[in-house]
């Protein structure tokens, strides 16, 4: 499996789409863990990975900070 925490933290939205298909198509060969924060990568989950049962994406609840 590729484990991946925040790789898109630094990248455009342009960027970080381009780098989803990328993994996505990598996601053939391979198991593809990706942790994010960004809202723009929840966005991309829904509307690509929703329509094949072989992908999940869960979506964590946000912990309050005090």
């Amino acid at each position: 499996p590729l484990l991946l925490d925040d790789v898109t933290v630094q990248a455009d939205d342009g960027r970080t789409r381009q780098l989803l298909d990328l993994l996505l198509r990598l996601s053939d060969e391979r198991q593809i863990v990706l942790f994010a924060q960004e809202p723009v990568v929840l966005d991309w989950a829904i509307e690509r990975l929703s329509a094949e049962s072989r992908h999940l994406f869960r979506e964590l609840p946000r912990l309050s900070t005090v």
